[in-house]
Formats: C-alpha cells, sequence, structure tokens
C-alpha cells in the first residue's frame, strides 16, 4: 500500500463516526430553547419554528458556507429575530441549555475508547476533526467519555474558522501536530465533508459507511465498524 508508507497521524470526525449520530426531528435542543422563550416572552413557541428560525440565522450568517459561525451568535441573533432582547445573562442560558441539550444525546460508537487506544498504541498522533460551531462542547463530551486524554489534537470548525470540506481545517490539523498531509489518514463518514475534504488536503481518506450514505469512490478505504480501523491503519502503517 504505498499511498499509506510513512502513516504518522490518524485523524477521526466526531459525529456520526466517532460518536453514534441520533437523527430527531426536530432536535431536543429545539424543545428546550422554545420553553426559555416561552418563559422569557410569554409567547407559545413550536420546536419546528425554532429549528427553522435558527437554520434561517445561520445561513444569513455564513459569509461562505465552509465558513464556521459561532452557535452563540446564532442563538443571539435568533431570540433578536424573535422580538427578544438578547440580554447577556438570556443569550448565556439559552446558549447553556442549548448545549447541554446537545451533549445529553452524545454517546460513542461501542469499543470507540479500545480503537483509539490501540492507534495511540502503534506510536501515531492521533486526533480529531470535527465540524461544530461549539469547540467547548466537543471538549467537554470528550472529556465525559474518557477519550480526551487519548488525543494529541482537537481540530474543531469554530477553532479554526473553516468548516469541512475545506482542505484549511486538515491542513490546520496536520500542521499542529508537525505532520505531512501524505502522512496523515482521516476517518469520516461524509463522502463530501470527510472524503472529499481529506483528500483535497492530501490526506488518505478512510469512509466510515453508516446507514444514510453510499460508500465514496474518491474513499482509499471503507469500513462499516470501527473495530474495522484498527487492522486497516495497522496495514497502512506497517507500508
Amino acid at each position: 500500500m504505498g499511498v499509506g508508507m510513512g502513516v504518522r497521524a490518524v485523524f477521526i470526525d466526531v459525529g456520526g463516526t466517532l460518536y453514534e449520530e441520533k437523527r430527531i426531528n426536530p432536535p431536543p435542543w429545539t424543545h428546550a430553547l422554545a420553553l426559555i422563550i416561552e418563559q422569557v416572552s410569554g409567547r407559545s413557541v413550536e420546536p419546528s419554528d425554532v429549528l427553522r428560525i435558527f437554520l434561517d440565522v445561520r445561513e444569513e450568517l455564513y459569509e461562505d458556507e465552509l465558513r464556521e459561525v459561532w452557535n452563540l451568535t446564532v442563538i443571539s441573533r435568533m431570540l433578536s429575530r424573535l422580538g427578544i432582547t438578547p440580554s447577556p445573562s438570556l443569550i448565556e442560558e439559552a446558549y447553556t441549555v442549548f448545549i447541554n441539550s446537545i451533549k445529553n444525546y452524545m454517546r460513542p460508537r461501542p469499543g470507540a475508547k479500545r480503537v483509539l487506544a490501540a492507534i495511540k498504541s502503534m506510536g501515531l498522533k492521533l486526533g480529531v476533526i470535527s465540524n461544530t460551531g461549539s469547540h467547548s462542547m466537543i471538549v467537554d463530551v470528550l472529556k465525559r467519555d474518557g477519550l480526551l486524554g487519548l488525543l494529541d489534537a482537537v481540530v474543531t470548525s469554530q477553532l479554526v474558522g473553516w468548516r469541512k470540506p475545506s482542505p484549511r481545517i486538515f491542513l490546520f490539523a496536520a500542521e499542529i501536530l508537525g505532520v505531512e498531509p501524505r502522512h496523515c489518514i482521516h476517518v469520516g463518514d461524509d463522502p463530501t465533508a470527510d472524503v472529499g475534504g481529506a483528500k483535497a488536503a492530501g490526506f488518505i481518506a478512510v469512509q466510515y459507511v453508516r446507514e444514510g450514505y453510499q460508500p465514496s469512490t474518491r474513499a482509499d478505504a471503507h469500513i462499516r465498524s470501527l473495530e474495522e480501523l484498527v487492522p486497516l491503519i495497522k496495514s497502512y502503517a506497517d507500508g
């Protein structure tokens, strides 16, 4: 496997790959924010409307579709759009409820810690690359689940300012670990954000093929469980 010779770093996507991603519509955080809005304004707002306004505001705030926007900024603008004065205390309360609601539904895939430990035991650098408007949320859940200590880097789109599939976030990740892109593997589920972005940055791209996604022809390899990742990476590292 010539493309994999000299692999020195492995990066893994968080939502949908390292962590299970539950599709609940509308998301639980919309119910929590709807309750806060009702308490503050006395108006009843449907969770589906909260989601719609949140997504509309976020879309407006994107200067470029690959530039990240802090979720705190989106929530502030959303409250204002609803005719509610976004005082500092209210913004903080709404943001905290928003983040905690998402955290409660984030759970690592079975065997995640064991897989990360096995990769580290190979002497490779290890990190995550995640699209999120809340860097601290990702750090918190990784710490909560005992995974943070196994990582050499937590790279998020809020930290870098650019979302996958922009090559910039991948190149930033490689740079902070001091590894050339051609010696990096990225593992993720999304054919565009993960596979396309990794390939554009010169990484080796491994797709985690989960329900709802088709195998990408651009991926260098495919897995359907985290357990498959360890022997695959070993084969690349051994060259």
